[in-house]
């Protein structure tokens, strides 16, 4: 390889990619859209003005290999052999070729590409903008720029041996977010662009905030001499909704106003800010927890809260507390015993402004993104001088180290979702009578191949829990993949539906 440019990537095909989130299995993604639009796309047939006479071969043998990959993903619910085939973050010194990391900070994979840069031997470059997952001249929220230039630069200096000054530029070039109106909708961050000559930026450093009574969050840790505090929460199974969607091919589901979430979660918050407080990196949060159940998760939100109250999430982190030792073992919670849990949070470039405050909410639940844990349980979290519970937020100077190149804006024009001719659906369904929630996606989309073919592909997802069963939690993906050419339609269909108990997921899929 002269180059590689990977974008919206992951290094670690457990901890960071589409199945599985902090030991707890990923919900509505892998059964509204990949992992359910993967047995409708591996049955279709070959073009046969690719694949000549045999076409007819070829899609016998796609139909009776169509093994669902959902299958494998279900069984190996622990990081293993598995997992590391693929998973460059275990031997990135492989990488020797020059490479351009570009991500997104609301892509559904914000943390492998500062963690693969710091670990590349080779020439690297790194680009994060605030962006979901999708390339960064349609991606959302904005800006959006002409990456493909950028593109261009970079391999003609590398594959061409042209001068492009791309080389002379800073290698890390980062969009710093700041707060705006929260909007799942929007089509723009506010921020700017930040650019670093060495990393870690020098002066970088950890500011610690300790959880404290009646809901503050300080700088000073606990009194010596003062009694622990304990801090109590019911888990709630539908606690996330106001998250938005993990971004990993589904085009909306920004996050929108925190505070529904934050009304079912533990919440603590600092007094407005004296000054600018700049993060970029991995946040942490130590928790001192229990729980009344065996089997439980635990979650929590950075979000930087308004002059007018509303809260707009940073970025989150979740663990399945059986796999607080390792993602390798499970190791049921002793229902009362205090427990120290290291969550990560997302990494994630922020500025918390003047007069704002920092806010984090601790809660159970990241659903419909992560499938419920089955047991109904009451929590607790400790803090105090002998249980020092507390976030670690990774603070750099108020400026880079180099100048910020200047990017030419995108030449596609994008729409908010809301406004395009067939928009998307996202629905949140309450039963007041069953206690049931539902969350319903739909989604269709076609294009013009060439003259001849038109592709349409479309895909939908119902999401139930009922807060006291979370056991029973289901979930069910309808997708269509149609191609059609003159004198001739194809057209697949897959059916996915899981089923939780207190013990087993039950898969049943169909394909048509």
């Amino acid at each position: 390889l002269t180059s590689i440019i990977p974008v919206d990537f992951t290094d670690d095909r457990y901890t960071d990619d589409c199945h599985y989130r902090g030991g707890l299995l990923r919900k509505c993604f892998d059964i509204a859209y990949y992992g359910g639009q993967m047995v409708v796309s591996n049955a279709m047939p070959p073009n046969p003005e690719w694949s000549g006479d045999t076409w007819a071969q070829v899609w016998e043998h796609h139909l009776a290999h169509d093994e669902p990959y959902l299958l494998k993903w279900y069984r190996h619910q622990v990081d293993g052999e598995y997992w590391r085939n693929g998973s460059v973050r275990d031997a990135p010194e492989r990488i020797r070729c020059p490479a351009f990391l570009i991500g997104g900070w609301r892509d559904g994979y914000p943390n492998p590409p500062l963690r693969l840069y710091q670990a590349l031997p080779g020439p690297k470059k790194l680009l994060i903008g605030p962006w979901n997952h999708a390339l960064p001249d349609v991606a959302v929220p904005g800006p959006r720029i002409d990456y493909v230039a950028e593109v261009l630069r970079w391999l003609d200096h590398w594959c061409h041996g042209e001068e492009t000054g791309i080389m002379d530029e800073p290698p890390v070039v980062v969009y710093m977010q700041r707060y705006q109106p929260p909007d799942s909708d929007s089509l723009n961050s506010s921020g700017t662009w930040r650019a670093e000559e060495v990393w870690p930026p020098p002066g970088s450093g950890e500011q610690v905030l300790y959880l404290g009574i009646d809901g503050a969050l300080t700088e000073a840790p606990a009194p010596s001499d003062s009694p622990a505090s304990v801090d109590l929460f019911d888990y709630d199974p539908t606690v996330g909704l106001s998250a938005g969607l993990w971004s990993g091919g589904i085009p909306f589901g920004l996050p929108g106003d925190q505070r529904p979430d934050e009304a079912l979660s533990l919440v603590y918050t600092t007094p407005p800010l004296a000054e600018e407080v700049p993060i970029l990196g991995w946040p942490r949060v130590v928790l001192h927890a229990s729980s009344s159940a065996a089997v439980m998760g635990f979650a929590a939100s950075l979000c930087d809260v308004g002059p007018d109250g509303a809260s707009h999430l940073v970025a989150r982190g979740m663990l399945n507390a059986t796999r607080r030792n390792s993602f390798k073992q499970v190791e049921p919670l002793q229902p009362g015993a205090v427990y120290e849990l290291d969550i990560p949070i997302d990494c994630t470039g922020w500025v918390f402004t003047k007069g704002h405050r920092i806010r984090l909410s601790i809660a159970s639940a990241d659903w419909p993104n992560v499938w419920p844990t089955p047991e109904s349980g009451s929590n607790q979290i400790v803090h105090g001088p002998q249980h020092p519970s507390r976030l670690i937020l990774p603070v750099v100077p108020a400026q880079g180290t180099a100048a910020t190149p200047s990017f030419r804006p995108s030449p596609r024009t994008v729409t908010r979702y809301a406004e395009a001719t067939r928009p998307p659906t996202w629905q949140v369904i309450r039963d007041q009578f069953t206690g049931r929630t539902t969350v319903r996606l739909e989604n269709l989309s076609s294009w013009r191949v060439n003259d001849t073919t038109v592709v349409e592909r479309g895909y939908s997802g119902a999401f139930d829990v009922v807060r006291s069963r979370p056991a029973d939690a289901s979930g069910k993906g309808q997708h269509l993949y149609r191609i059609v050419r003159p004198n001739q339609e194809i057209q697949g269909r897959a059916n996915v539906a899981v089923q939780g108990t207190a013990t087993h997921f039950h898969l049943t899929i169909e394909v048509e």
